[in-house]
């Protein structure tokens, strides 16, 4: 049976009892998991991720799609599983699953405090392969949603099977949104006024571009050099990506920033690293809560920046 993925250099397998499946996992290797979503159960073993995910209404999966696994209804399944496509695991006594637990467990002692974006830390997506990843692409939504929400386009992207790349959707925190009567939900930052000059919350955005930062970081450290590194943003998310990529002290591979606008544009101090950055901005034409206008607007800061933005919109 093959499905979608959702995981980090992943092996993944359907369950029936996504509590049994925690159970398991807390007891083969004596720590909870360490991403623990509503649908989702993730730990890293052996330098690979294994998801377990609940049976109920599992995705459907596209010949070829670039995120694929086999699902079962038993654990034992899951070990058989991972034989046959050289996972590394084995049986959970034998001496190689103790040594990764005892491994996990010490790592997860030493794992230095990191800023949570959120009830969970992001959603990551990629094919199961056993090389190092040599492309990422982060990408933080907007007000209101989380990075579960871009989850079902990656698999429309058609990406050649062979393409070693990792897709981030970091969740917002929820906080009290100005513009929407105090109501707390997952927001980069607040709003304080509709205007379009957006009146924000500029230490918000702030803390929220070094967050995004502090993904990239990650990356680099586990292989990825800068410049194989894109950052895109939706809407708010587009906010924190224009802060983030265009201040950012190492080259990267580009930024996109779809139905968003410049919130930063006459704080933000460019860092000549990423000058020559490739930008490319989208926009529907008849978007309504963010006007194209505003979109313009981008266009027009940074071309006094002296980029050269490529710009497209869509009948929508």
């Amino acid at each position: 049976m093959h499905t979608q993925i959702l995981g980090l250099r992943t092996c993944a397998y359907l369950v029936s009892d996504l509590q049994k499946a925690k159970e398991w996992y807390t007891n083969a290797f004596g720590t909870e998991p360490y991403f623990d979503e509503p649908f989702y159960v993730g730990f890293n073993i052996g330098g690979y991720e294994l998801g377990l995910l609940p049976q109920e209404n599992p995705p459907q999966s596209k010949p070829d799609s670039v995120l694929t696994y086999w699902g079962v209804n038993d654990i034992q399944g899951v070990y058989q599983n991972l034989l046959e496509i050289g996972g590394g695991v084995h049986d959970p006594g034998s001496p190689r699953l103790v040594q990764l637990r005892e491994d996990v467990v010490q790592q997860q002692r030493q794992r230095r405090p990191r800023r949570r974006f959120g009830d969970g830390d992001a959603v990551a997506l990629a094919r199961f392969h056993r090389q190092v990843d040599s492309q990422f692409a982060c990408e933080p939504a907007g007000l209101g949603a989380s990075g579960h929400d871009f989850v079902p386009i990656i698999p429309e992207l058609n990406l050649p099977p062979g393409m070693a790349i990792r897709f981030v959707f970091p969740h917002a925190p929820s906080i009290p949104v100005t513009i929407n009567g105090g109501m707390v939900m997952p927001a980069w930052y607040d709003i304080l006024a509709m205007e379009m000059e957006r009146e924000i919350d500029t230490e918000q955005i702030m803390a929220s571009s070094r967050a995004v930062i502090d993904l990239v970081e990650r990356e680099i450290a586990r292989g990825i050099p800068s410049d194989r590194i894109v950052l895109a943003g939706f809407s708010q998310g587009g906010a924190v990506t224009y802060q983030a990529a265009l201040s950012y002290d190492k080259p990267l591979a580009g930024l996109m920033a779809l139905s968003t606008y410049f919130a930063t544009h006459k704080t933000l101090i460019p860092n000549k690293a990423n000058q020559d950055i490739p930008i490319h901005l989208f926009h529907g034409q008849q978007d309504q809560m963010v006007p194209e206008l505003m979109a313009q607007h981008a266009r027009e800061a940074l071309e006094k920046l002296g980029h050269k933005p490529g710009y497209k919109t869509y009948p929508m």
